[in-house]
């Protein structure tokens, strides 16, 4: 479908390990943008009653249906268990990060807990599970400094001190400038040993590449 890869990536953090799926054109139109593609696939696989501090919980980012496509659409939706109201939750949020991830994958699920402190790499399609015990009980600034001295090119994804101590009201920060705010999603990484997310760019969505962006908005409608 113009716009998607028609792929997501699994992170399962328990096994350290990240596998491939394929997301079919049925599910993209049944559940159109980041928000109707992270609550199809959080009520999918977390059962109700699910505590959104356990490993039974996800985290999902997805980008939205025009994130990258069209100039000033960079949302990306983080989609999870609150744990301030234990409820599935989503919140937006701006900067790269959306468009970057969109050039790899549809949707992250990132799932499981981590023994150690870790973060995820993502580039040329693939996603790495990287050491983060050098990052942990850092500030956002620090850590993201550290993070583009290694991966100069990228956008993250960070929890912060808060996330760290599972704060209820913890954000994701992206970039240091912008934020997924609402229902403390950022204390949820933390529980999975998650420091922070990094996407490289990649070559441009599928819509743009086969015919430009009037194309693309013509495959979404």
């Amino acid at each position: 479908m113009y716009g998607y890869h028609n792929r997501i990536a699994r992170v399962n953090l328990t096994r350290g390990r990240a596998t491939y799926e394929e997301l079919p054109d049925e599910i993209i139109e049944k559940f159109i943008g980041g928000k109707g593609l992270g609550y199809y696939l959080i009520y999918r696989e977390v059962p109700p009653g699910t505590d959104p501090l356990s490993p039974a919980n996800k985290f999902v980012f997805a980008p939205g249906g025009m994130t990258g496509l069209v100039p000033g659409s960079s949302k990306v939706i983080a989609v999870s268990k609150s744990p301030e109201t234990r409820l599935i939750s989503d919140s937006s949020g701006g900067d790269a990060f959306g468009p970057k991830l969109k050039g790899h994958f549809d949707a992250l699920i990132i799932e499981g807990r981590s023994e150690e402190p870790v973060y995820l790499y993502v580039h040329d399609g693939e996603v790495e599970i990287l050491p983060a015990g050098h990052l942990w009980g850092r500030g956002n600034y620090e850590v993201a400094k550290e993070l583009w001295r290694e991966h100069p090119k990228a956008s993250m994804a960070l929890i912060g001190p808060a996330g760290e101590r599972l704060c209820r009201i913890a954000n994701v920060i992206y970039d240091t400038e912008r934020a997924s705010g609402r229902g403390g999603l950022g204390s949820r990484p933390r529980e999975q040993k998650g420091q922070g997310r990094c996407r490289r760019a990649r070559s441009e969505t599928q819509g743009c590449q086969s015919g430009g962006i009037p194309e693309a908005v013509a495959g979404l409608l």
